[in-house]
């Protein structure tokens, strides 16, 4: 469908703990373009919820037109398949 993705990943440090791969706090982990659009996607499981931090990546991102941001969870995902299979918009050149 013309998406160029990019997935950030956590990764479990010799501590146990784990850290996101990323060097900005709360940085949507999906994020995808193509033409005259943009998907940022804060993944969750169903019943956790996104830190301030991300939420506030998730708000500006939706300020961007043609950019659409969501927290989702396995239960969003019919809503965020269907926007991922649509029909790039036509960009006149």
């Amino acid at each position: 469908h013309g998406w160029l993705v990019n997935h950030t990943y956590r990764a479990k440090l010799a501590t146990g703990a784990w850290r996101t791969t990323t060097t900005y706090v709360g940085y949507p982990d999906l994020n995808m373009i193509r033409r005259g659009q943009g998907l940022y996607l804060e993944l969750k499981k169903v019943g956790e919820t996104a830190t301030p931090e991300q939420r506030r990546w998730i708000a500006v991102a939706q300020t961007i037109p043609g950019v659409r941001a969501f927290v989702v969870d396995p239960t969003d995902w019919p809503e965020v398949y269907d926007l991922i299979v649509q029909p790039a918009p036509t960009v006149d050149t």
